[in-house]
């Protein structure tokens, strides 16, 4: 928002510039405290940027608002005179903010959420659209399925509200709840050598192909769930399609080796596949992610529910 000054009667009157608004809230808040300390602690800025918009008001208004000493400010004659405006601004500005979020908080709302497309099987995930749907019925909740990078570009773009992901990936400016640790085994097919070991190292899978999805679902790297496997030495076969039923299918017509979560192996474990636990003790976080900074009230309930449900252990993040 910015303050437009009166059209005057003078040509050069008609060329100044709005003067912005947060210019005149600083001054308000300076005043009111008569301290630059306490006004950045009011408005969450730093005490540099509140003396910067106070000589910048000054300059607009060609006239000194303050009495600087060492030790106090004191408001000059000017300085007295602005005060009741500014404090009136101040108050509109208020008044306005009020009124929107009470406009919102009644408005129809939609909430846009990311989830990995096999994840219906995590609690969390599904405890949790279905408490908010059941707390909020008059929101749209829209799930939208992809792999975890591409769910993180979403957010970022604003595509989506929220997110369910596996980290790590890169989560710089967003906020994290981590909601579960997962654990990884190995589905291995019978009659394949690795089939006779009781559990299994990296290195074990040296040389042996292994079913992958295709880089562009899942960055490597040495992430989990493929990165140590890659870097031990295993072949990988891109599978196309992310979803956990194709990568199967396709390693059990090729005989291939597939990384899975302990929770999830179990339903695999038959005819064609034995599970095997690894040696190396390899994890991943369930995580729900929104961008930092910025919420919506849909947001900000749903994150509620989910945060008596996060891990209290920092959430272990890399690219």
């Amino acid at each position: 928002m910015v303050v437009q000054h009166p059209i005057g009667s003078s040509q050069a009157e008609a060329r100044t510039p709005p003067i912005p608004a947060d210019l005149f809230l600083c001054f308000a808040a300076a005043a009111r405290n008569l301290s630059f300390t306490s006004a950045a602690r009011q408005l969450g800025i730093d005490q540099s940027s509140v003396s910067h918009k106070i000589r910048e008001l000054e300059r607009r208004l060609s006239c000194v608002l303050f009495v600087r000493s060492t030790r106090i400010i004191e408001l000059t004659k000017a300085g007295r005179a602005l005060l009741g405006s500014a404090e009136r601004l101040t108050q509109a500005l208020d008044d306005a903010r009020r009124s929107a979020c009470e406009i919102n908080d009644h408005l129809p709302q939609s909430l846009e959420i990311g989830a990995l497309p096999y994840s219906f099987w995590s609690p969390h995930r599904v405890d949790l659209v279905d408490r908010f749907i059941a707390a909020h019925p008059q929101t749209d909740v829209h799930v939208h399925n992809g792999p975890s990078a591409l769910l993180l570009q979403w957010l970022r773009g604003g595509q989506i509200d929220l997110a369910f992901v596996g980290l790590p990936l890169d989560v710089t400016g967003l906020d994290i709840l981590r909601l579960s640790v997962e654990r990884f085994c190995l589905l291995a097919p019978r009659g394949h050598p690795l089939e006779a070991k009781a559990s299994i190292a990296f290195e074990d899978v040296a040389g042996h192909r292994i079913a992958m999805y295709s880089e562009h679902h899942t960055p490597r790297g040495r992430a989990p769930p493929f990165g140590p496997f890659l870097a031990a030495g295993a072949i990988p076969f891109e599978v196309g399609e992310f979803q956990r039923d194709a990568l199967v299918r396709a390693a059990a017509r090729n005989h291939l080796l597939v990384v899975c979560n302990v929770t999830e192996a179990p339903m695999h474990v038959g005819e064609d596949f034995v599970m095997r636990p690894l040696k190396d003790d390899m994890k991943a976080y369930r995580t729900l992610v929104r961008r930092a900074g910025f919420t919506t009230p849909s947001i900000e309930a749903f994150w509620a529910l989910a945060k008596p449900a996060a891990k209290a252990e920092p959430t272990c993040v890399g690219t």
